[in-house]
């Protein structure tokens, strides 16, 4: 139970066992002196009346023993406290301005961007802390996912660009646990964190960067110090590594043939992801995507194809049985069945592909990349002999970890 809701109820619970066992151990009131024979009900009913009332309607205690009457008299005076302080603090609730609710944050959480990973994030903040006050900035007040998070009585927003040096100075960052940015947009992230930086050294900040190349860039200007960087990608690519790749490479004798379809950011994170990890593992590496060859030569330019091992690039719609045809021919010869990995950005295409695939009897393990697995998805999942890949519950750890770490929680 959050402390708050145990702070609240404690009082409550105090004043009306005071009644109560005042009441059954004999104790009267000079206006109500047959309360103690009228049984439990009676007594139930007058100890709920005590937190409106208190005594004035009963009289003062009378009789039983003197640890009942002082019982009762606590209830006295407590009951009608309880209550005046719980209607106190839900007016204030509603009726307090929003900046009165500012001048009062303290080691809050300045979230910046609420899209389908800052919610996420918002969430993995929930987790860690319920209480911890969240000061939300997103330039569409009426986005669905701010509706979502209003929910919250911790959460409060504001609308506006944080590139805004005016807008960034209401923001009371000088009291602030820390800055998440997770715009969309990696420049945006990126201008806004070193501007933080700048501008308040010693606030913690974390911006996500989903372009990996431009990750490295920044890195190598950071010298060991200033924002945190991070790449939903790269989490979730650590995460398929870690609980499936890493066992399966190591329980085949031989080097494997993986299969990259969809060769976007996501995809290219994988492939980066596993030749850090695990590049002597890969006997052929086979990229799928429709425009491969150009995503292809992006991925060279940034992160590098690793040299060992072979490598083949298949320019075709995923979905395209005759795509599937040139990757069996290529990989028709390799010591184990191909493990796919299913990358695109765009869920649907990932499943209908994973289900043609098995269609054609693909042997190998197949990996479905989907930003959720619902009932629907899991039911498709069991059916076909598939493994999701859940953006969402990964980042739901991932990103629980890392705000205990960049706020010095952990």
């Amino acid at each position: 139970m959050p402390t708050s809701w145990l702070l609240r109820a404690v009082p409550v619970v105090a004043v009306f066992a005071c009644a109560l066992i005042a009441f059954e151990i004999g104790v009267g009131t000079t206006e109500r002196a047959a309360i103690p024979d009228a049984g439990l009900l009676t007594h139930l009913y007058y100890g709920v009346g005590l937190f409106v009332l208190g005594g004035m309607d009963l009289g003062m205690p009378s009789g039983g023993p003197l640890l009942g009457r002082i019982l009762l008299w606590i209830a006295y005076f407590l009951g009608p406290l309880v209550t005046t302080t719980a209607v106190a603090e839900g007016f204030l609730r509603v009726v307090r301005p929003e900046y009165i609710r500012r001048r009062i944050l303290r080691e809050h959480v300045v979230l910046v961007g609420l899209d389908r990973v800052g919610l996420r994030y918002l969430e993995a903040v929930r987790a860690a802390h319920p209480e911890r006050p969240v000061l939300v900035v997103d330039t569409n007040a009426n986005h669905r996912a701010v509706l979502l998070g209003r929910r919250d009585p911790n959460v409060m927003f504001q609308h506006g660009d944080a590139s805004d040096p005016g807008l960034r100075s209401q923001l009371r960052l000088d009291h602030a646990k820390g800055v998440v940015l997770t715009v969309p947009d990696d420049l945006v992230n990126l201008e806004i964190a070193w501007d933080l930086a700048k501008d308040h050294p010693q606030l913690p900040v974390a911006a996500m960067v989903t372009d990996s190349g431009i990750r490295r860039g920044s890195g190598q200007l950071q010298n060991g110090g200033g924002p945190q960087l991070f790449n939903v990608h790269r989490m979730v690519a650590s995460h398929l590594y870690h609980s499936a790749l890493h066992g399966h490479f190591h329980d085949t004798a031989d080097q494997d043939t993986v299969v990259i379809a969809g060769f976007g950011r996501f995809g290219q994170t994988i492939l980066e992801y596993l030749q850090d990890q695990a590049a002597c593992e890969l006997q052929r590496v086979i990229i799928v995507d429709t425009q491969a060859e150009s995503h292809a030569e992006r991925f060279e330019e940034r992160a590098g194809f690793h040299r060992h091992g072979a490598r083949n690039v298949v320019s075709g719609d995923m979905t395209r049985p005759s795509t599937w045809d040139t990757v069996d021919a290529l990989a028709r010869d390799d010591a184990h069945p191909a493990v796919v990995i299913l990358s695109s950005e765009r869920d649907d295409l990932n499943l209908q592909t994973a289900m043609l695939l098995r269609r054609r009897n693909a042997p190998g393990r197949i990996f479905v990349r989907v930003f959720h697995d619902g009932a629907y998805v899991r039911a498709l999942a069991d059916h076909y002999n598939i493994d999701i890949l859940a953006v969402d519950r990964t980042l739901d750890v991932a990103l629980r970890e890392s705000h205990l770490t960049w706020f010095g929680d952990a």
